[in-house]
């Protein structure tokens, strides 16, 4: 398992090395250096923030981007396995903002101590996030990072 996730962490560290945005920083292999500042908030919700990458790459209108949902303290009580050992997911994927859609290519889940904890990876196109609704917050993200209302 390590040495898949050291694989992953891997590839994504050389894809984001060929491109100047922001990228993830990595102590060891599967633990997330997480600095604030490297982040712009972009909507609070009763669960979670969520943020955007200060700094993305545009390129004929569709822009890579890096996301951020960190989830609130939750009660002692819930029944929430993943919101047990999940504390956030860093999330990347490219926004196409001619059709206000998000292709989702990956995510870190991690703990409280930002360990990652699962990764997921999807091809380009198997994952697909409508952007178009409004007030919501990738809604938010869409128009932030796309200059323009849905």
């Amino acid at each position: 398992m390590k040495s898949t996730i050291a694989l992953l962490v891997f590839l994504f560290s050389v894809t984001a090395n060929a491109n100047e945005e922001f990228k993830l920083k990595f102590s060891d292999p599967t633990q997330i250096e997480f600095n604030v500042t490297d982040w712009e908030p972009i909507s609070v919700e009763g669960t979670y923030d969520f943020y955007l990458a200060k700094n993305f790459i545009s390129d004929n209108g569709m822009v890579k981007i890096h996301s951020l949902v960190d989830f609130h303290k939750i009660q002692e009580n819930s029944n929430s396995t993943v919101m047990r050992y999940v504390k956030r997911i860093f999330s990347f994927g490219i926004i196409d903002c001619k059709n206000g859609v998000l292709y989702l290519l990956g995510d870190f889940f991690t703990n409280e101590t930002n360990q990652v904890v699962y990764i997921q990876n999807h091809d380009f196109g198997e994952y697909r996030v409508e952007l178009l609704t409004p007030n919501t917050p990738r809604n938010k993200a869409y128009i932030r990072v796309c200059g323009k209302d849905s």
